[in-house]
């Protein structure tokens, strides 16, 4: 038999009954522990106010850059497509590993000195689109806007170089060039096929529509030929025509591949200075910090004071293996006799000097209506959870001191005499 003479503060939580008494228990904590919570959250508060409004402000300046991506070789460099990736994924990843490089990074910092420190850097390819999008962050708004743009600058410019110099290994490979010398002493070398062959080979003269009809004309020209030597002798006259007007398309067609190829190498030479990446738009003076955003930082900070300190409570809440409550004590399989709710006159009678007399139970019981119902029902348990002859006996006891023995007994004793039972109060 088990009685308790508090009130029982908070429900412990449980993972027993169905989901609206769970939620009813933390429902019950949080409202039990609302100040602890409320304290603890207001403490995340102040800091994070603090913490942000001491932050500076900071700029963030934004230049645009055209990439397009040659799937169709510009003229001065016919085969740059074999250089090129034809997955756009990746290749305006490698645009933009190209841009945040090192390379492109000690460059800026060569050009710029002491203007070229304390920023940061992101890019990112708009979708849909050929444009990358290069932001510089930065304290004074001045500098996030003159290292965006210079950025930008070198990497077009280093861009040209690059389409310039593989332009000049493919004029190496072109007829009437020298062999190519690279860096270092390195030449470039035509594997299987002759330079006549890969001029041939060029979009530019094999895609070239002149050169396209005056191919099929010779193939006509050849099929011609083949099928009248089987009949006729090479003095034959229709034999002599289809020879002369063959080697005339043979050297038409050796002009217009000449003419074609004059222009490639003088494009290659860098007499047009063609390419694929531009600046789209400058980046501007930001006149607005882009950061930081205090207000979210504020808020992320209280949320988070407010989840942590919660999940704490409720945590030790779970934890707490005292028992407090009919749940408590009913899960450890004792039976559950009832609620005596706490009287204040009990407790001031302990306090010998301001109240020398002790209370009197009965005048108690008669004057407290709430407490007399719950010694009734405390009373009704006990004689119901035992038959009649060992009910005759009742013994009260705690775990510890001054937690209401003598009180709750002497409450039962009292409501026992109203049914006419002779009671042998006995306290030791």
């Amino acid at each position: 038999m088990t009685l308790n003479d508090g009130i029982g503060n908070v429900p412990k939580m449980g993972l027993d009954g169905n989901q609206s008494t769970d939620l009813a228990k933390y429902w019950f904590v949080f409202l039990a522990h609302l100040r602890i919570i409320a304290s603890a959250t207001g403490v995340f508060f102040i800091i994070s106010v603090f913490h942000f409004f001491s932050l500076p402000n900071i700029y963030t300046a934004t230049t645009t850059i055209l990439a397009e991506q040659t799937e169709t070789p510009p003229s001065r460099q016919e085969m740059l497509k074999t250089t090129t990736s034809t997955d756009v994924d990746e290749y305006y990843g490698t645009q933009l590993a190209i841009l945040r490089g090192l390379k492109i990074e000690k460059m800026v910092k060569a050009e710029l000195g002491g203007d070229s420190e304390g920023y940061a850097i992101s890019a990112s390819h708009i979708r849909d689109t050929r444009i990358l999008s290069l932001s510089v962050t930065h304290l004074k708004p001045e500098l996030a806007a003159k290292i965006a743009n210079k950025f930008a600058e070198i990497y077009v410019r280093e861009s040209k170089h690059e389409n310039a110099f593989i332009g000049q290994q493919i004029l190496q490979l072109l007829p009437g060039s020298p062999e190519a010398v690279l860096p270092g002493g390195s030449a470039v070398v035509s594997q299987g096929f002759s330079k006549q062959e890969f001029a041939s080979s060029l979009n530019s003269v094999s895609g070239d529509p002149q050169v396209t009809q005056l191919l099929n004309e010779k193939l006509g020209i050849q099929s011609k030929l083949t099928e009248l030597s089987q009949r006729y002798g090479p003095e034959h006259p229709a034999i002599k025509d289809l020879n002369q007007r063959l080697s005339t398309v043979e050297s038409d067609i050796k002009a217009r591949s000449e003419t074609i190829l004059s222009n490639v190498k003088a494009n290659l030479a860098g007499e047009a200075n063609i390419t694929n990446i531009k600046v789209l738009e400058e980046a501007p003076v930001p006149k607005n910090p882009s950061g930081p955003n205090r207000f979210r930082g504020i808020l992320s900070w209280t949320l988070i004071g407010f989840c942590a300190s919660a999940s704490l409570i409720s945590f030790f809440e779970y934890a707490n293996q005292k028992v407090r409550t009919k749940n408590d004590v009913i899960s450890l399989g004792i039976c559950f006799l009832g609620y005596i709710p706490l009287v204040t006159e009990f407790l001031k009678a302990k306090n010998y000097h301001e109240f020398p007399e002790e209370p009197d139970l009965v005048r108690v019981l008669k004057a407290n209506a709430t407490l007399a119902d719950a010694v009734a029902n405390a009373r009704t348990h006990i004689l119901f959870s035992m038959p009649y002859e060992k009910s005759r006996r009742i013994m009260l006891t705690s775990a510890i001191p001054d937690e209401g023995k003598s009180t709750v007994a002497a409450l039962l004793a009292v409501s026992l005499t109203t049914l006419g039972r002779k009671i042998l109060l006995v306290d030791g």
